[in-house]
């Protein structure tokens, strides 16, 4: 079950995800899921909006492209 969540978390994970990935196992076969909040964005969000700015978007960066730009850069 998860806890109540304060705003918008945007339909990234949901109650039924979990059940979604069991679906794909292979009988006697585990699986880990590792969910994270990024809280140091929020320290950042806030000091924008106190300076009277706006956030107006927030990207992700897929992990494939983050890998293959240190690849490059080595």
């Amino acid at each position: 079950m998860f806890d109540d969540i304060e705003g918008e978390v945007g339909g990234l994970f949901s109650e039924e995800d979990p059940a979604l990935i069991a679906e794909d196992l292979v009988p006697n076969s585990s699986a880990a899921m590792l969910v994270r909040e990024d809280t140091w964005a929020a320290g950042i969000t806030g000091a924008v909006r106190r300076a009277g700015g706006e956030l107006v978007a927030h990207e992700r960066i897929p992990a494939a492209v983050v890998e293959r730009a240190y690849e490059d850069a080595a």
